[in-house]
């Protein structure tokens, strides 16, 4: 199965890295970084900068952050898509604004998907907003925690 991924960035050496070279090797993946990504290894998965999602016409996309779930809403062929929320960024925010959370957060375009039930608890009680969860970024389960087929299908 094909996924794209959109993060903001990616690392060496870091869990979101470990995970997606795991999923690689049961997953088509293309990650798109919104920043330099630092990987010098083969890890089994095209990178591309964010600048090459405009020409992304793919039926699974995965957003990992809400700048990637930004940026996945500009992309007029992608109709709806999964938002991993892989972090409570929006706990330590400098500016919190709540409209624009809030469109992130309650879109109807986007998915919710959390990587542990203290992060989907929090995001249904910040946002009343239902959220599967799924661990350790298992990619088909995220494709098929709703409604059990993969979406823009």
């Amino acid at each position: 199965m094909e996924v794209a991924i959109v993060v903001n960035s990616i690392k060496t050496n870091n869990q979101l890295s470990y995970l997606l070279t795991k999923e690689s090797k049961k997953n088509d993946i293309i990650v798109f970084s919104q920043n330099e990504y630092t990987i010098n290894t083969n890890n089994g998965f095209s990178i591309c900068m964010s600048y090459d999602f405009w020409n992304y016409k793919g039926k699974n996309v995965i957003a990992t952050d809400i700048d990637s779930c930004k940026l996945i809403l500009k992309n007029p062929s992608i109709k709806n898509f999964f938002f991993y929320i892989w972090d409570l960024e929006w706990l330590r925010l400098k500016s919190f604004n709540y409209e624009d959370l809030n469109y992130i957060y309650n879109n109807n375009k986007i998915n919710l998907v959390a990587r542990s039930e203290r992060h989907s608890l929090a995001v249904q009680h910040a946002w009343n907003k239902k959220c599967s969860v799924v661990e350790d970024l298992d990619v088909k389960k995220i494709i098929r925690s709703y409604d059990n087929e993969p979406i823009n299908a």
